[in-house]
């Protein structure tokens, strides 16, 4: 049997634009469990949100039964027929990804809110810092920054503040990050100028660490 349950507060009285809707084939309990689960490990989905919030305010129940699957998802896409109504970030009316047994679920990148991958583009954060963040494999946050002319190793995304100098633009104080965002330098011609490994790039020298 497939369950369409409802996830909401005690005044949502709209199924159609509030709470959260779902498909399962399991016992209820079960997919709350797993919801639980996602929640604890700090995902960023708006429903994962809204449970850390409301807790045990928040009401499940059943509201629709059916022996045919695809009838199941039909009914949930009837509900959700487009992308953040809601609790639903998704549009309804497909399965979730398959979790591997004995291996924690990763979100990929398609599954980001745009704010999100927003964040994640202007942060000093590391990788790893912004995969534990969002629920991203760390690998994925370096791919998303390198398609974005973002190339940088977790160990140069610092707080450190740095004095670069030009001789037409003057001295720049900033990080590492922000300089090659502005000027759009190549990160790997930056750090050799930090580490003097070279002279310049683009005219920009380097003068030290503010923060030393």
């Amino acid at each position: 049997m497939n369950y369409i349950y409802w996830a909401h507060l005690p005044e949502h009285t709209d199924k159609n634009t509030q709470g959260y809707i779902g498909v399962t084939c399991r016992d209820l309990s079960v997919r709350m469990k797993r919801h639980f689960d996602d929640t604890k490990a700090n995902s960023q989905y708006t429903f994962h949100r809204a449970i850390r919030k409301y807790k045990e305010k928040i009401i499940w129940e059943i509201i629709a039964e059916y022996e045919n699957e695809k009838e199941a998802y039909t009914f949930e896409n009837f509900l959700r027929p487009k992308e953040n109504i809601g609790w639903n970030n998704a549009i309804g009316g497909s399965k979730p990804p398959v979790q591997k047994k004995g291996k924690k679920q990763k979100s990929t990148m398609k599954k980001l809110l745009p704010e999100q991958v927003e964040y994640i583009l202007n942060s000093k954060e590391s990788s790893n810092s912004l995969g534990k963040k969002f629920n991203v494999a760390k690998s994925s946050i370096y791919r998303l920054r390198k398609k974005n002319g973002i190339v940088i190793s977790d160990s140069l995304i610092d707080k450190n503040i740095y004095i670069f100098n030009h001789l037409d633009y003057g001295q720049e104080i900033c990080t590492q990050l922000e300089f090659k965002k502005k000027y759009n330098l190549d990160s790997d011609k930056v750090s050799a100028i930090i580490k003097g490994k070279r002279n310049t790039h683009k005219g920009w020298s380097f003068l030290g660490k503010l923060n030393q």
